[in-house]
């Protein structure tokens, strides 16, 4: 054991030589292959799909694709209209309700708009069943049919707690999109066109407060959240770590061999990161935080051995190659378990975490070698004095104290921090796990705001079933009906359930009507081939 150590210091001190000949060499080299490999961050871009988050492994979420290629998608917008007069159905929000159901077919990708202005009400008189928009010019219509026609919204389960409240105070429009799926900005593209359309209703109608939220808004808003990080927390981040490197170390030069080791380093990992066609998230945008963290701990643990060796008279150069010796293998050791502690992500079930493992494995790997190889080249290069001294300076003191401190109360720190832990350990369980999606971003978060007021009046958190039927045209069996009517009344029962609707509420709702618009048929209809005529008019969109 002890000759492969020194066999490693010899390494060590070999290599230390090596650099401090060939310094400009060493320092141009590492700088060529940073920009070389960095010029991959050019291809980073930051996904806007909350599917990155999942493998396509995943079973819910290939259970979820399949639900949405046999029915539809569910990138939608959410407009939310809550009038300061409490009426959805007054003349003014009716007016902006069928104004926003117009213009919102001019957003890019949008296939679909629900609003209860063009919600297809279906009535029967006598033999004859009559299909049109609930809200047709509503404001033009007198106060007592609006109100005969909110009473029919309020009414119908397709509509109630789904785009307009039970109690008719809010009301929304519900944008369906179908991306293709080509680019990264598709839906910042839309996004852009919603909240200009919002941003025009808002001054259209003062009176009535305009919240945009849904799917396409929540994938905008990681990507958004996710790129404003970046430009704020790692330059914040950068700064702090120069000033406190500059107080610790005081000095110029060691300041900005750390930071070249840490610029390099996060250079390496991202470029990586693009040549890999890694999509950033706000998981995997949190890699060049940690790398800066963890690249500085090498450098500093070199630069204090080395400043320790100078204070005790030695010239740079050799002081250099003693902090080299020193340090090669905790460093060494440090950063490869730190490695294998990243690259452990790669286990998780969520890709971002896989991306961010490897990412900063990398960056890691990076800046164990640019502090062995630029930071004493740079050193080297760079003026750095440090005044001789017989006397510890301040660290040197404290640390020597806290060693004191330590080895004259083994038995009394054991119980002290023994005990600290096991009460915080009792915490462990007060942790509660937190899936709604709109608590990920901050309150100050515009989209958060806006999210929060939409799930007081509708929910946003969608559970989607598909019950399929034994046979081919099985739907239009009457027990499947049956079937599938009562399982939408117990979904109804449950708690914290605000808005269920399934194909029986059509299906029932056809019945009254080809009855004359009785009551007593609102149920599921009786017979086969009645059902499948239902079924025909739903499928021709007639109501």
């Amino acid at each position: 054991m002890g000759s492969s150590f020194k066999t490693i210091d010899l390494f060590a001190s070999a290599l230390a030589r090596r650099v401090i000949r060939w310094r400009w060499l060493v320092v141009t080299a590492a700088i060529a292959v940073a920009g070389l490999v960095g010029s991959g961050a050019a291809n980073l871009e930051f996904a806007n799909n909350y599917r990155v988050f999942f493998s396509t492994e995943n079973p819910e979420l290939t259970a979820f694709e399949e639900l949405q290629a046999t029915y539809t998608k569910n990138d939608n917008f959410l407009f939310v209209l809550e009038p300061t007069s409490g009426d959805a159905f007054s003349r003014d929000t009716i007016s902006a309700v069928e104004l926003l159901t117009r213009e919102a077919w001019q957003i890019p990708y949008a296939i679909r708009v629900d609003s209860i202005s063009n919600f297809q009400h279906s009535y029967g008189i006598e033999d004859d069943l009559i299909v049109e928009d609930l809200f047709r010019d509503g404001a033009f219509l007198d106060d007592d049919e609006r109100a005969r026609r909110g009473e029919i919204a309020l009414a119908e389960p397709l509509l109630r707690d789904q785009l307009v409240t039970a109690d008719g105070r809010v009301t929304a429009v519900n944008v369906i999109l179908q991306y293709p799926e080509e680019s990264l900005t598709e839906v910042p593209e839309a996004v852009t066109f919603a909240r200009g359309l919002r941003d025009q209703l808002v001054m259209e109608y003062p009176d009535i407060q305009f919240s945009l939220t849904g799917v396409s808004m929540l994938n905008n808003a990681f990507a958004e959240t996710g790129t404003a990080d970046l430009g704020t927390l790692v330059p914040l981040m950068f700064g702090v770590i120069l000033l406190l490197t500059l107080l610790i170390m005081r000095s110029v030069a060691a300041t900005v061999a750390t930071v070249a080791v840490i610029v390099l380093s996060t250079m390496v990992a991202m470029g990586a990161a693009g040549f890999a066609g890694m999509p950033l998230t706000p998981i995997s945008g949190a890699a060049p935080i940690i790398i800066l963290t963890l690249a500085i701990a090498d450098s500093i643990h070199i630069l204090t051995s080395l400043r320790t060796a100078m204070r005790e008279g030695s010239a740079k150069t050799e002081a250099i190659v003693e902090a080299l010796r020193l340090n090669f293998m905790p460093v060494s050791i440090t950063s490869l378990t730190t490695i294998i502690g990243f690259l452990a992500l790669n286990f998780s079930d969520s890709p971002p975490f896989w991306h961010l493992g490897n990412v900063t494995a990398v960056g890691i790997a990076a800046a164990w070698a640019f502090s062995l190889t630029v930071l004493p080249a740079l050193m080297q290069i760079l003026r750095y004095r440090v005044t001789r001294s017989v006397v510890p300076d301040l660290g040197t003191r404290f640390m020597a104290r806290l060693a004191d401190f330590v080895i004259a109360r083994p038995r009394r720190l054991l119980v002290t921090v023994g005990a600290s832990v096991l009460v915080l350990t009792a915490f462990i369980p007060t942790i509660d796990f937190n899936d709604q999606w709109t608590q990920y971003f901050d309150d100050r978060i515009e989209f958060r705001r806006e999210t929060d007021r939409a799930v007081e009046h509708f929910g946003m958190y969608p559970i989607e079933y598909s019950v399929p039927a034994r046979t081919s045209g099985g739907v239009s069996d009457p027990e499947y009906l049956m079937h599938l009517e009562a399982f939408t009344a117990f979904l109804r029962e449950q708690p914290a359930v605000q808005h269920v609707y399934s194909f029986s509420d059509v299906m029932q709702r056809l019945n009254k009507n080809l009855h004359g618009d009785d009551p007593g048929y609102y149920r599921t209809p009786q017979d086969r081939d009645e059902a499948a005529q239902y079924l025909l008019l739903y499928e021709l969109s007639l109501p």
